[in-house]
């Protein structure tokens, strides 16, 4: 861990135990070296207790020291810092250095243990390192020779950079700083379009569609309109802006990148930052965008077909294995189809894009994924795209139908065992830089880049350059450039037949008198090659190759072959036993590579589940995280709506308290009003009673009254026919 040293000393402090150092500069002798080697020898290593410095010493114009801490610093590794030597630093003092250090192992000096770093010091920060530079478990181990006769060797290299590289390192940071201050301001807009698919499927890539990082780019402002820049596309490539239908690209839950949507109308109003922000959950600083449009005719771009949300556009891939001058695999266009339409409604159209025949028979294929294993699954031509599960983005590759009796002729006859294929020599390649970099090989020069990678199929590969190498000398040099043995391919193609040439390519050396001697060495010389192919070990018969090698040998003393095939004759059995032990190596390479796939593919599920569970979990989060969007706001309100009650409530009790003493007073006078009015009821009733009475009387008068106007009414009428009778 590269640290400053917390406990920044104003000085060294008094040792217990002096420690010794040797303090030379390696080099040249110069006033002001820029760069130098120091070695420190502590001695009575294991009596130290507290930190300790060396003698200071003097690099690029500068004082230095190292100070360790033998016991660590507050851990338990040995600390160790480069310190600024000089007590006082002027202010706004600050120097760069890059600066290695050392502990030296004295038994084995492969085994010393070095570390690297940099630093700008300053008054502030005079002194870096590391606080956990080696265990001291390690390190006080004596059998490990770090410290040996209780004395240690440290040795620290320094390299700073002069004035003038200061200065320039300092302008390119400025630089860099306003770089970065209007870097927020701007994004990478990344334009691909089908010239990128039609260059690039089959060449660069074999999945998906296309590299982004092989596709036009535009460094635009965050805050341009997207309409705007629309316009800068057109000047870019030549299309109008009528013209122009881009879509968004999506990251899919199976790892494929294909197209999602395209961009809306309302979504063109806003700004490129703001659309970014809207297509982009990896919160990447690009926006990815695919650029539909259509050519004419006449090679100018003209109007795009309108598109409803029955429409589905597809992109085609095109398999042949029997086109061996072109790509097996190649992007052939793109078009809409009906979601509720067939997949042999466009049979023909694929055809004549093909260059097939009108009514040839081909399959389709999805291609639905690539990791972490490959699914391509054959179409059911007579279902809907829709029953088919095909969406917007998707991929189908196709082929011609394969005829009866030539799918063994082919070695990847349809699209599902071709793309296996390109996944299986991926991972290879994958597994080899691993392995490579697991190995700790590093190619840093021409030297390192000659020295083969050691993995099991290049320990296979060396051993056949050996038995051709060694077993095979016969051949003149001449003869093997001419062959084109040079080449690994014709190497193994040579092995297969070197049997059928050892008769001819010595005829010239040999006597014809002994013809079966050269068949048995023709013979021993296949049977060495057979049985070095072999991995188990119960096929290895010591006595039997000797007694092979010996009859190879024979042959070549018999046959009066030059000295220097006979004394590479006698160096076999050291080869075939170094062979056998690479073997062995090999066969445990395999055995372990098997293991690894094994897991590496349990791996792959676990996470495949694992990645799946996430999402659902995050589909959850998001949901009752909007959920508890929605309870916190309603919760506001009503604690807002609470308090306003709470507040009517007070008002109200203050009224009350207010009203409540009139209140007793009116009731007091109530109940006087009650009083007085029950009399006045009670003497209204005694009224209302002698009322009643007077009014029965009134009654009864009024009836006799009636009865007696009665009575003079018949009286008046029997007058009047007394009258008339009179009268008559």
């Amino acid at each position: 861990m590269e640290v400053p040293n917390s406990d920044n000393p104003e000085g060294p402090l008094p040792m217990e135990v002096q420690a010794e150092s040797t303090g030379t500069v390696d080099g040249p002798v110069v006033d002001d070296p820029q760069s130098g080697k120091f070695t420190w020898t502590i001695k009575d290593f294991s009596r130290l207790t507290r930190k300790v410095y060396s003698d200071s010493f003097q690099v690029g114009g500068y004082r230095w020291r190292i100070l360790v801490f033998p016991k660590g610093n507050n851990v338990d590794h040995l600390s160790m810092y480069l310190d600024v030597a000089d007590s006082v630093l002027p202010y706004g003092w600050s120097g760069y250095a890059q600066f290695s250090f050392t502990v030296v192992n004295q038994l084995h000096n492969k085994f010393s243990i070095r570390k690297e770093s940099s630093h700008r010091f300053n008054a502030l920060e005079s002194d870096w390192g590391f606080t956990d530079f080696m265990p001291l478990s390690e390190m006080l181990d004596p059998s490990r020779g770090y410290v040996v006769n209780d004395t240690c060797v440290v040795e620290a290299d320094v390299s700073v950079r002069l004035k003038k590289e200061q200065e320039e390192e300092e302008q390119k940071r400025k630089r860099k700083r306003k770089v970065n201050a209007a870097a927020h301001l701007y994004t990478i807009v990344k334009v691909a379009r089908d010239a990128d698919l039609f260059e690039q499927i089959g060449k660069d890539i074999f999945f998906d569609l296309v590299d982004h990082d092989e596709v036009i780019s535009f460094h635009i402002q965050k805050q341009l309109p997207f309409s705007a820049f629309k316009e800068e596309v057109a000047k870019e490539l030549g299309v109008p802006v009528q013209y122009q239908r881009f879509w968004l690209w999506a990251k899919r839950e199976n790892y494929s990148y294909r197209l999602d949507r395209p961009v809306t109308p309302q979504e063109e109003i806003q700004s490129v930052g703001q659309l970014r922000e809207v297509s982009n959950k990896a919160n990447s600083a690009e926006l990815k965008l695919f650029l539909e449009m259509e050519i004419g005719q006449d090679f100018r771009p003209i109007a795009l077909p309108e598109k409803s949300t029955k429409d589905l556009l597809l992109f085609f891939k095109l398999y042949d294995p029997s086109n061996e001058e072109f790509r097996f695999l190649r992007y052939i266009g793109r078009f809409y189809v009906s979601a509720l339409g067939k997949p042999m409604d466009i049979l023909t159209r694929l055809n004549e894009m093909a260059g097939f025949a009108r009514d040839e028979e081909i399959e389709l294929f999805e291609e639905i994924k690539f990791e972490p294993e490959v699914m391509c699954e054959l179409i059911d031509k007579k279902s809907t795209f829709l029953a088919n599960e095909l969406e917007d983005g998707d991929i189908i590759c196709f082929q011609k139908t394969p005829k009866v009796g030539t799918v063994k002729q082919i070695r990847y006859p349809d699209v599902p065992s071709f793309l296996e294929y390109v996944h299986k020599r991926q991972a290879e390649i994958d597994r080899n830089i691993i392995e490579k970099s697991e190995a700790g090989i590093v190619e840093t020069d021409s030297s390192s880049k000659d020295k083969p990678h050691v993995s099991p199929s290049n320990c296979a590969q060396e051993t056949e350059d050996l038995i051709l190498e060694e077993l095979m000398k016969v051949t003149s040099e001449t003869d093997i450039e001419d062959k084109g043995l040079s080449d690994p391919v014709n190497k193994s193609i040579h092995l297969e037949t070197v049997q059928e040439q050892i008769p001819h390519q010595t005829s010239s050396q040999t006597s014809v008198e002994k013809p079966k001697l050269l068949m048995e060495a023709k013979k021993a010389a296949k049977w060495m090659i057979e049985i070095l192919g072999q991995t188990d070990d119960d096929m290895v018969n010591e006595n039997e190759i000797n007694a092979k090698l010996s009859i190879i040998t024979s042959c070549f003393i018999e046959n009066r072959f030059p000295s220097h095939y006979i004394k590479q004759a006698e160096t076999f059995p050291t080869i075939i036993q170094n062979l056998f032990k690479r073997r062995d190596k090999i066969r445990v390479l395999k055995n372990q590579t098997a293991k690894l796939e094994e897991e590496t593919k349990e791996l792959y599920e676990t996470e495949e589940k694992m990645k799946k569970r996430c999402l659902r979990y995050e589909e959850i989060l998001q949901d009752a995280s909007s959920k508890l969007e929605i309870l916190k706001k309603k919760e506001k309100e009503l604690e807002t709506e609470l308090a306003s009650i709470r507040q009517k409530i007070a008002e109200n009790i203050e009224r009350r308290e207010k009203l409540e003493k009139p209140f007793i007073k009116s009731q007091a006078a109530k109940k006087e009003l009650d009083e007085e009015l029950s009399k006045v009821i009670s003497d209204k009733h005694e009224k209302q009673k002698t009322l009643e009475v007077s009014k029965h009387a009134e009654i009864e008068e009024s009836c006799a009254f009636e009865k007696a106007l009665e009575g003079k009414t018949k009286l008046k009428l029997i007058f009047e026919q007394l009258l008339a009778e009179y009268s008559d």
